[in-house]
């Protein structure tokens, strides 16, 4: 299957953009394998005909949200790394507050993909894994880069990876635009408790964490903040 995107005017974007966030929202609350193209041409109140214009099917649609979270943003984090100097931290903290300010303003778009990953048909369910496996690769990388240069600790870099990976893909879930703290403060917030298990303080030598160690400890600062947000 082959997503193929007609030229488009500005109008026509807007729209496809609207399209995509309302089908996501129908495929989270209906599930994939429930939703029919019709549902979907219901909640943005458009005829199937008009809704043919975008897209044949509704696995067009997720086969263009699936893009849009895994190959367009590792494609977009690779001209962003290929375009910046500096240390593989500050490249790596960058990265990683994109993500997390994605994350918390991304809504049913982003959160719906993990949902649905079982439910995919075979070839998009390739392509999603294969995007997040070149995100993934994408992180470990600029971590072991940032063990080579000294500036983190000697840890697994691709667990590393997963750990800081995952402590951005769960703001999906219990973010609140409603809460006290906007998604930049938070965002500070985690990328500080990311780093706390990875970067080496200076001064010391001796070799970091185990790995096991490494999860241990960011799972015990993500339950300690998801506490003080609930409380604040």
């Amino acid at each position: 299957m082959s997503t193929k995107k007609e030229p488009t005017t500005p109008r026509k974007e807007l729209v496809r953009e609207e399209l995509l966030t309302k089908a996501a929202d129908v495929f989270e609350r209906k599930g994939y394998a429930q939703t029919t193209i019709q549902d979907v041409a219901q909640a943005l109140e458009l005829s199937r005909s008009a809704l043919y214009h975008y897209f044949k099917s509704k696995d067009e649609i997720l086969e263009a949200l699936v893009l849009e979270h895994t190959a367009h943003a590792a494609e977009q984090m690779e001209r962003r790394l290929a375009k910046r100097d500096g240390s593989p931290s500050d490249q790596l903290r960058e990265l990683l507050s994109n993500s997390i300010n994605g994350r918390m303003t991304g809504g049913a778009r982003l959160r719906v993909l993990d949902q649905l990953a079982a439910e995919m048909p075979s070839d998009i369910k390739q392509k999603f894994d294969q995007g997040r496996r070149r995100v993934l690769d994408l992180y470990t990388r600029l971590i072991q880069k940032g063990i080579d240069a000294g500036e983190l600790r000697p840890v697994d870099a691709r667990t590393a990876a997963l750990a800081i990976l995952g402590i951005a893909s769960w703001t999906s879930w219990w973010y609140s635009p409603t809460g006290r703290k906007s998604p930049e403060e938070l965002a500070s917030v985690l990328i500080d408790i990311a780093f706390h298990g990875i970067t080496r303080p200076q001064g010391i030598d001796e070799v970091g964490q185990t790995p096991r160690e490494l999860l241990r400890s960011l799972k015990r600062d993500i339950a300690q903040l998801e506490q003080l947000i609930k409380t604040s």
